[in-house]
């Protein structure tokens, strides 16, 4: 009870030391959906999934929703091999913002396919800067066992979570004012 209690004063999400595979954690299963996104050939289901995901920072979020909208109504249910099924509906579309969702879904898929080629990590964290809102938070740890380097790790990380969103918190004496990031 106590460990819980501290957790959640300091907003620790102590699920991960609670046997939880991170791979169930919101943020972690986005690689999933951008994996199964790129294998499916940009399917409505997986992008919708991806896109729709709120754990995801979007840097241009109004354009997500509105791009699933629209290859519903186009009827975009699959990419068969060799055609691009979401280049057509988004050239017959009548929408005002039919243009605007067809640059979005260019640059969509190309950083998709980029986040997946990344050859390393630098690599990968220049890519998902590029693609979300905000900077990529990370951290490093050394520890005698890799059980220890991750819960170090994941602390880091917590710590600067916690520094960001106290940043975003409105200030005493400020009443209304948001703290510059």
């Amino acid at each position: 009870p106590h460990l819980r209690r501290q957790a959640a004063l300091l907003e620790v999400p102590l699920g991960i030391r609670l046997s939880r595979p991170l791979s169930q954690l919101p943020p972690c299963g986005a690689f999933e959906r951008l994996r199964a996104c790129l294998e499916s050939g940009f399917r409505l289901s997986s992008l919708r999934d991806l896109l729709l995901d709120g754990s995801l920072p979007w840097r241009e979020p109004g354009l997500g929703p509105a791009l699933v909208t629209l290859g519903s109504e186009q009827r975009v249910v699959k990419n068969p091999p060799g055609s691009d099924r979401w280049e057509r509906a988004l050239r017959a579309a009548r929408s005002p913002q039919a243009e605007a969702l067809r640059a979005y879904y260019r640059r969509l898929s190309s950083a998709l396919r980029r986040i997946a080629e990344a050859a390393d990590f630098r690599r990968l964290k220049e890519e998902l800067t590029a693609f979300s809102k905000g900077p990529v938070i990370r951290a490093e740890a050394a520890a005698d066992d890799k059980m220890g380097a991750l819960d170090l790790a994941l602390d880091k990380m917590a710590a600067q979570m916690r520094r960001a969103a106290d940043r975003r918190q409105t200030g005493v004496g400020r009443a209304g004012k948001i703290a510059a990031v």
